[in-house]
């Protein structure tokens, strides 16, 4: 959106006009669904083939999680048993799915002319604005505690689109 004289919003001129002429602001919302990961068991070779672990049997709904879906519980554990020796389990890779994203980030710019050829422009950059918290998939792993427990967050670091915590970033230069 802009702003000011002989823009679309607060075109009235004066004062007004003084403050908010050259402003701009500008907002990006990153919606997707989960991650998707595969439910695993640990220790026993139930398919007799040598390995160890691997997809157990889905015996009930895991997303009908007793208490409600949560980051302590984010899937029913219940919901899978280790296969029968001589079988392998019937739950299908990347079955699970994490915690959907949603991220809004906005921008607000301003440019103010020093001179006819030369403008100070500042910009303030919000990213995650309303401060949402993204988790990492749970291990996904029955045979141990807290396998289905989301442990940790995105990065600080991470891109845009991937939750990291709220940053405020303020930019200030001139264009000539």
């Amino acid at each position: 959106l802009s702003f000011g004289k002989g823009q679309g919003y607060l075109s009235g001129g004066g004062a007004t006009d003084r403050v908010v002429a050259g402003s701009s602001t500008s907002v990006v919302t990153f919606l997707a669904s989960g991650l998707w990961y595969s439910p695993s068991f640990d220790g026993t070779d139930s398919s007799n083939t040598g390995t160890v672990g691997g997809l157990p049997d889905l015996v009930g709904d895991p997303n009908k999680v007793p208490g409600g879906k949560n980051i302590n519980n984010w899937f029913n554990v219940a919901a899978f048993a280790v296969p029968q020796p001589g079988h392998f389990g019937n739950a299908l890779p990347n079955s699970l799915e994490g915690q959907h994203l949603y991220q809004t980030h906005i921008s607000l710019t301003k440019s103010t002319a020093i001179t006819d050829r030369v403008h100070f422009i500042f910009i303030t950059q919000i990213s995650n604005v309303f401060n949402h918290p993204q988790f990492l998939t749970p291990s996904g792993d029955i045979s141990v505690e807290g396998g289905n427990q989301m442990t940790s967050q995105y990065g600080t670091f991470d891109s845009l689109e991937s939750g990291q915590v709220r940053q405020i970033t303020f930019l200030g230069g001139f264009t000539f």
